[in-house]
């Protein structure tokens, strides 16, 4: 198969698609098939296009150079309708991967969390499969404090502020203002720097995006702060299964909210975390692969 992965990542996407996508990709080229980086990142040993968001010119040359089997589409907002009108000439398929329910006009909607859908839930969630290889047997008894790449909601000026007694591991791109005598502050400069201490820590407080996974999967009872209403749903949804606390509702609440909200006694739903594993790549390549 000849296949397109179109993402986008950094800045105001984050990092999660990033993630998940070269993870697709590098099970598909192990399976023998062609994949191709449709992104803003540049790839030096994978066949790479440059494109920009909603920017019909860029997808438009792409398309009709790479002759595709399928389109993997993994973007926060549902694909332009300019898409759908290059598939219907082209004829390939679409899979979105960051769907939030079955839409028919797509082939396969895979759902990266717990709403309702055909292959939504923990066991169609795509974490690291690195995530592994960094299982803490000691917990330091820290709070893990990660306020995600840009640290948009400021989470992290915010906790020094609040949680002054907070016992905690600050970890980060931009120092906070303040860091107190309780909190350490870290800049992990690899995966297994920022995974041993996410899978040490004894709990976790976080802007909400695929870090709450990937806490998930090493047991951290997370409390996690949501920056837009649509986070917000999602949160709410691993609320529902027991997966971790989402703070109900958008932004960063006042002192005393902050306090009582981190402090709310949680214990995950070992039930629903036991459906989760790093090996989601291979049923969605094995989903592709069989698509009638």
């Amino acid at each position: 198969m000849n296949v397109g992965i179109l993402y986008f990542g950094l800045d105001e996407f984050g990092l999660g698609h990033h993630y998940r996508c070269v993870q697709l990709a590098e099970k598909l080229e192990e399976d023998g098939h062609t994949v191709y980086m449709f992104s803003n990142f540049q790839f030096r040993r994978k066949l790479y296009f440059q494109l920009r968001p909603h920017n019909e010119y860029d997808l438009y040359h792409v398309l009709y150079q790479c002759d595709l089997d399928w389109l993997v589409i993994d973007t926060p907002y549902y694909p332009d309708d300019f898409v759908f009108k290059h598939k219907d000439q082209l004829d390939f398929r679409i899979l979105y991967l960051n769907s939030d329910k079955d839409y028919p006009q797509i082939d396969v909607n895979i759902i990266q969390g717990c709403l309702s859908g055909t292959h939504s839930g923990p066991q169609w969630v795509i974490v690291r499969k690195s995530l592994s290889d960094y299982q803490a047997t000691v917990k330091t008894g820290l709070t893990f404090v990660f306020g995600g790449s840009e640290d948009s909601m400021d989470l992290l000026s915010n906790f020094t502020k609040y949680a002054k007694n907070e016992q905690a591991i600050l970890v980060g791109g931009k120092v906070p203002e303040k860091v107190t005598e309780n909190h350490i502050f870290t800049i992990p400069n690899d995966d297994a720097s920022f995974l041993g201490i996410m899978s040490s820590s004894s709990k976790a407080v976080i802007q909400f995006g695929m870090t709450a996974w990937e806490l998930v999967y090493y047991g951290v009872p997370t409390y996690a702060f949501s920056p837009t209403t649509n986070h917000l749903r999602w949160a709410q949804a691993m609320e529902n299964e027991g997966l971790i606390k989402a703070y109900p509702d958008t932004g960063i609440p006042s002192s005393n909210q902050i306090m009582e909200f981190i402090n709310e006694p949680f214990e995950i739903n070992e039930d629903s975390r036991s459906k989760l594993d790093t090996y989601v790549v291979d049923r969605i390549v094995e989903l592709m692969e069989d698509y009638a």
